[in-house]
Formats: C-alpha cells, sequence, structure tokens
C-alpha cells in the first residue's frame, strides 16, 4: 500500500469515508485499530510516522537469541525435519556462531532460517547415504551448512595509527564499533572534507569539532597557522551505510586534535578506549552513551 493510502487509512479526518477504488464501495475506518511491525523508523515517511502511536520493542542480545534458539527455535526445525533430539546437536558456541556470522536482526526470523537449513541438509544427507556425517555441528563446520560468513564485525586493532580513532556506534541490531580516520593534506584555507555516507547531524559533529579545535588552538598548544596551510579530510568506512547520530563531536574532536598532535609534536593517546559523546556551542562536552575520553 503506498504512502498517500496509508495516510487516507490512518487520518481521523479522512478514514470516516474511505473509498476503495478496487471495489468502488466506501468504507467506515474511524472505529479500526490497525497494527503494523517496522524495523527501521527511519525509512517510513514523517507525515505518517506522526498518525501512528510507536511502541518501542527492544531487539534481542545474542545471548537470548541463543537461549531462544537452544529452548525453542532448534526443537521446532528437529520436528518440521522429521529429526529427533539426539540426531543433529548444535552447542551453544555454535548458535551463537551462527548468530554473529550469518545474521544481522534484532528478532530470530533469519535465525531460524538458518538452522533449518542446517537441519535439511543433514536430513538430506540421511534419507542419501543413511548415516549423519556430522551428529554435532561445530562452529567450523558451518561453512559446510552455510557457506562462507555473511557478516564480519570490526574489532579493535589499537590506536597505533596516526589518525584513526575508534567510535561507539548503536544500530537496531546492537552496538558495533567504528573507525572513524582522519587525514592531512598540504593546502591553503584548511577546507575540511567528509566522506562515508554520513549524515547532516554527524557533519554538523565533525564542523563544531573543528571550530572549537580552532578556537581554543592556544589551549591545546597548537600553532593556528597548520589550519590555513593544510586541509583536513575525515572519512568513516563502509560508505554504502548511512551513518548518523548525535554523538560524534567527541570523536571528531579527538582525531582531529589527536592527528595534528601525533604529526607535529609525536605525542599518543590513551588506548582501548572508544567515543560517544558531543560537543555544544557553548564548548561542553557531554556523553550520549558508553566510555568517552577527551584529551
Amino acid at each position: 500500500m503506498k504512502t498517500k493510502n496509508l495516510l487516507g487509512v490512518l487520518d481521523p479526518e479522512q478514514n470516516t469515508s474511505f473509498h476503495d477504488n478496487f471495489l468502488d464501495v466506501d468504507y467506515d475506518l474511524s472505529k479500526v485499530l490497525f497494527i503494523a511491525t517496522a524495523n527501521n523508523l527511519n525509512t517510513i515517511p514523517g507525515p505518517l510516522l506522526d498518525r501512528m502511536e510507536l511502541i518501542e520493542v527492544s531487539g534481542y542480545i545474542t545471548e537470548e537469541k541463543v537461549e531462544i534458539a537452544r529452548k525453542h527455535l532448534l526443537p521446532k526445525e528437529l520436528e518440521a525435519n522429521g529429526l529427533k533430539k539426539t540426531d543433529i546437536k548444535l552447542p551453544k558456541d555454535t548458535l551463537e556462531a551462527i548468530i554473529e556470522s550469518y545474521t544481522r536482526e534484532s528478532g530470530v526470523r533469519e535465525l531460524e532460517k538458518k538452522i533449518g537449513k542446517i537441519l535439511r541438509k543433514s536430513a538430506r544427507q540421511y534419507a542419501t547415504d543413511g548415516y549423519f556425517a556430522k551428529t554435532e555441528i561445530k562452529p567450523t563446520d558451518l561453512y559446510d551448512f552455510l557457506g562462507a560468513p555473511e557478516y564480519t564485525r570490526d574489532k579493535y586493532q589499537g590506536n597505533d595509527y596516526a589518525g584513526v580513532v575508534t567510535g561507539l556506534a548503536w544500530t537496531a541490531v546492537g552496538g558495533e564499533i567504528l573507525f572513524v580516520e582522519t587525514s592531512l593534506s598540504r593546502g591553503k584555507g584548511g577546507r575540511l572534507t567528509l566522506t562515508g555516507n554520513l549524515g547532516d547531524v554527524m557533519k554538523e559533529s565533525a564542523m563544531l569539532a573543528l571550530e572549537y579545535i580552532k578556537a581554543h588552538a592556544s589551549v591545546l598548544s597548537l600553532n593556528e597557522e597548520i589550519f590555513d596551510n593544510w586541509n583536513i579530510h575525515v572519512h568513516v568506512p563502509e560508505g554504502a551505510i548511512p551513518k548518523d547520530g548525535p554523538s560524534a563531536g567527541t570523536c571528531h574532536f579527538n582525531n582531529i586534535v589527536l592527528l595534528i598532535l601525533r604529526c607535529f609534536f609525536r605525542l599518543y593517546r590513551k588506548s582501548g578506549v572508544g567515543d560517544a559523546a558531543d560537543h555544544q556551542c557553548r564548548y561542553q562536552s557531554f556523553c550520549q552513551f558508553g566510555l568517552y575520553y577527551v584529551f
């Protein structure tokens, strides 16, 4: 159903005389309660979202998904594929590997499909050969059943690189870390370039962080001429994925300042810390979530 049709259905000013063009009949929908589900609110048009009452249900964490799979999904799929509980075993570490490497969701629908795929292959092999090649599926066996891992998570690799800061990100399927990269290049005017499919708020956070640094260059012991003779490029990898949110100011601030200090003064940053905070125009830093370290 198109957005304009949904607006007509949900708007109390219009749904008393909703007209069905296919049947050529008018309906009174003012007493009807509509319930809809969505995985991502960002794809719902604003006018349509304004007419809805939102009930947010948080997704499952990995440990919860493992228990749901062990107690509910696995017995259900075993029965659906004509297998007994003793025929095929999926230990907890295998279920966790499936969740981390083959699904990316807040629920367990895709997890159920992956478990079913493993059991169907095992059942087909038993019907063909008369025996199970593997009665206990280990994480190293998943490649044979599900193919190459579909998803990978960024792993902390240390803060030994100039201009790379570890950020903390929220997603609908759980928390992630992301690497914000900054580089310097010679050029007049001190141009700031932002790449990586950043949203407007993320871009504004980077610009505000740079203005904060310029305004407090003397406090940070930075030569103000650096900003006149060097351009700054900020990039967040995985450009195909949109990134936005209010928690990027401190991340950009740390990245730019520490890159300049490391390049010009050979100073280093404390490692093992993720950034998740923002700056206000009056140059106050406040934490959004998690742990952050301000230079």
